[in-house]
């Protein structure tokens, strides 16, 4: 279950990121450190 929410979570970052393009960069940085 935890997986699926992961998902969804990812899913409505993934919109709120299309309108802010500099926390979808941050977010990836972030991801790889």
């Amino acid at each position: 279950e935890e997986a699926a929410i992961q998902l969804l979570v990812r899913l409505a970052e993934g919109y709120r990121s299309r309108c802010h393009p500099a926390f979808q960069l941050q977010k990836q940085i972030g991801r790889k450190f």
